[in-house]
């Protein structure tokens, strides 16, 4: 059981390639093979020039000609199959946009044509990383994705868990109390600077394993900010915390403080998730100013997790219904709620779909501790990989405005058939929060089409109409100019 994903309630069954230690990366993880140009479609990037997180804006326009394949790309360093070399990063996640905008772009609302996309930092972006353990060679090593390769160090890993691993391989080698019998080894780190180290052993853990876990969270730091967990057939012994606090900035100048459990669902790329936050809270006051849609309504936020989302988003509403599925991941929210000093929001222990089919069936939810009745106009969901199931896809459909982000394409491709019956994407974005593999975030925020713009609202839409004009004239414009040149050339 210890080599499948961890219970992480509604996000099991989020996997980026990096992140189990039993999963060979995706034949095209890497973005090293040949994938087919987008029929019909122009897609341009430029850099923004943005004060802290970085910022690329993917332009899309419409093309009369069909871009050939993209271009196989040459990468030649690789750990495990994925590849980490700072110098193609960038036309990875090109070739990783232009690929999943094959399928969504048909999709898009007309006037949506400008995507924002957030690249992660080029190394040390996982803030938790999963390692087996091989004793092919007498001594216990740390390998990935299966490989038999020892590994002192992790491209992707944190700064944090890239000191501690030559250290803790070290330890293992000469302490057999620690290392007979392990077979992985998981570290969760924080841009905090906490440090969990999760060792997973075939054998019930040794006699004097507290005392040789001590000798090893000594080695690896301060012992106010590491601890060593053992796990054994369902015994698991801690020396510590199981838990790591995490401090993330927002671009508004927030700072927001988060437990995030050992073994539950995090995000893994501290860096991406302040971006998504920052992009959240700046849909949330597009919709409130071109809709006037938040601050006097409530919000319904489905597979809220440790309430990473809820706390950034809680001050823009007036109220908040958080649901989650995994009880552990409902404490920690509860307890994240009250670090970060939001008292306008509830959480809610509930499987999604069962959840939703109450409010359809009654029409309305309301808190049985205060009888208060929520009006919800704007839902924010978070699903797993397979998307939302067909009973929270009846109800996120009846409301004005919904924030969806998604880490499946297909899934997503599938429920925006619906959606956009109604709704059109009014914005969108990319977080690369899995660089260097082929998987990526999408968030989409799509409103109802029969809802009014606000003054505000219609003064930036035909801005933005004028706007895409121009970007239509420029790209008919290239689109002759080539096809004179072809006839030129023919001729």
């Amino acid at each position: 059981e210890m080599w499948k994903e961890e219970d992480c309630g509604n996000n099991c069954s989020r996997g980026d390639g990096m992140d189990l230690v039993d999963m060979k990366p995706d034949d095209d993880d890497g973005v090293s093979g040949s994938l087919s140009g987008s029929a019909g479609l122009s897609i341009d990037f430029s850099e923004e020039a943005t004060a802290g997180v970085p910022r690329w804006t993917c332009t899309v326009s419409e093309s009369s000609t069909t871009s050939g394949d993209l271009l196989e790309l040459a990468l030649p360093e690789s750990v495990g199959g994925v590849t980490f070399d700072p110098d193609t990063y960038g036309p990875q996640l090109r070739h990783k946009c232009r690929h999943w905008l094959g399928s969504l772009a048909p999709l898009l609302g007309k006037s949506q044509r400008q995507i924002s996309v957030f690249p992660s930092p080029l190394r040390h972006f996982r803030m938790r990383q999963k390692f087996s353990v091989t004793h092919t060679s007498g001594k216990p090593a740390l390998v990935w994705a299966n490989s038999d390769e020892g590994l002192e160090t992790f491209p992707a890993a944190s700064e944090l868990i890239c000191d501690a691993m030559p250290r803790l391989s070290t330890k293992l080698e000469v302490d057999e109390v620690l290392g007979n019998g392990l077979r992985a080894a998981h570290l969760h780190s924080t841009l905090f600077g906490d440090l969990v180290v999760s060792l997973f052993y075939n054998a019930p853990l040794h006699v004097d394993w507290r005392a040789s876990a001590a000798g090893l969270r000594a080695e690896l730091g301060e012992e106010a900010r590491v601890s060593v967990m053992g796990h054994s057939k369902g015994v698991v012994e801690t020396l510590g915390r199981d838990f790591v606090t995490e401090v993330l900035q927002l671009p508004d100048g927030r700072q927001l403080r988060y437990r995030q459990i050992v073994g539950s669902f995090s995000n893994p790329n501290a860096r991406i998730n302040e971006a998504c936050l920052g992009w959240l809270c700046e849909m949330i006051n597009r919709l409130e100013t071109d809709y006037g849609l938040c601050s006097a309504s409530d919000l319904l936020e489905l597979y809220c997790g440790n309430g990473n989302h809820t706390c950034a988003l809680a001050p823009c509403f007036r109220r908040v219904l958080a649901v989650e599925i995994n009880k552990a991941l409902c404490h920690a929210a509860t307890l994240n709620l009250a670090e970060n000093n939001v008292s306008n929001a509830k959480i809610l222990a509930s499987d999604s779909a069962k959840f939703c089919f109450r409010v359809l069936r009654a029409q309305a939810w309301k808190d049985p501790d205060t009888q208060v009745e929520y009006s919800f106009r704007v839902v924010l969901v978070d699903p797993p990989r397979q998307g939302l199931d067909a009973t929270t896809l009846k109800l996120v459909v009846s409301y004005d405005a919904l924030l969806y982000i998604s880490c499946g394409a297909d899934a997503l491709q599938r429920d925006l058939s619906v959606l956009t019956q109604t709704h059109e994407v009014v914005h969108a974005a990319f977080f690369d929060h899995f660089a260097y593999t082929s998987h990526i975030e999408t968030a989409l925020c799509l409103v109802r089409r029969s809802l009014p713009l606000t003054s505000s609202g219609a003064a930036t839409a035909a801005a933005a109409a004028v706007a895409a004009a121009a970007t239509a004239t420029k790209a008919a414009v290239a689109a002759a100019a080539c096809t004179a040149s072809s006839a030129a050339t023919a001729a």
